[in-house]
C-alpha cells in the first residue's frame, strides 16, 4: 500500500512538472526572442563558433578569389552555385559581375536576414557550400601547403573565443591569413 501511495505521488509530481513546463510564460518575463540566424554575439558572450567558422571560411574564399585570383577557386564557386542553386549569390556572400567575383566578408551585410532564411534550412546549405569550398581548396599559408579546411580548423583551435567582439574577428582573420599574427 505504501508503495502505491509513493508511486502515485511520483506520478502526480511528474504530471505537475509536465503541465508547468507547458504553461504560458510569465508576462513579466517578456517573450523570449529567437537568436538571429547569423549567430551574432551579444555583449554577454563571444560570437558563436558557427559564426567564427563562417567568417574564417568566407575570408579564405575572399583571399583565394579576389587577392590570389585563383582560377581553381573561381571554378569551385561556380560549381557550388550549380550544386546548391546559387546559394552563395542569393545569400549575398558573392556578387557576380560577368566574370568578376567579389566576396562580401562582413556577415551582417549578407542577405541571410531575409525572412525566408528564418527556418535555417538555407543557412545550413550556405554553411555546407562554404565548407565544401574550403574542403576542395588547397593553398599556401605562411610557407606551408595545406587545405583550406585545415587552415580554418587551425585558426579556430588557436583563436576562437579570444574576444567577445565580432569586429575583432573581422580584422583578426585576414591578418592571420596574411601571416601577420
Amino acid at each position: 500500500m505504501k508503495a502505491c501511495i509513493v508511486f502515485r505521488g511520483v506520478i502526480i509530481a511528474i504530471a505537475g512538472l509536465i503541465l508547468n513546463s507547458c504553461s504560458e510564460p510569465d508576462a513579466s518575463q517578456g517573450d523570449p526572442q529567437p537568436s538571429p540566424p547569423y549567430n551574432s554575439a551579444s555583449e554577454a558572450d563571444s560570437p558563436g563558433r558557427e559564426w567564427v567558422t563562417r567568417q574564417v571560411q568566407v575570408q579564405i574564399m575572399h583571399r583565394e578569389v579576389q587577392v590570389e585570383q585563383d582560377q581553381d577557386s573561381i571554378d569551385s564557386i561556380e560549381n557550388l552555385e550549380q550544386i546548391y542553386g546559387n546559394i552563395l549569390s542569393e545569400a549575398g556572400v558573392i556578387n557576380v559581375d560577368g566574370t568578376d567575383y567579389s566576396i562580401v566578408t562582413k556577415q551582417s551585410d549578407w542577405d541571410i536576414f531575409r525572412e525566408e532564411w528564418s527556418d535555417n534550412e538555407r543557412l545550413n546549405q550556405l554553411d555546407q557550400a562554404l565548407y565544401d569550398f574550403t574542403s576542395t581548396t588547397q593553398l599556401e599559408h605562411c610557407g606551408e601547403d595545406m587545405s583550406a579546411t585545415d587552415l580554418s580548423f587551425r585558426y579556430l583551435d588557436t583563436n576562437y573565443d579570444r574576444n567577445k567582439d565580432e569586429n575583432f574577428y573581422i580584422e583578426d582573420i585576414p591578418a592571420y591569413l596574411d601571416c601577420e599574427n
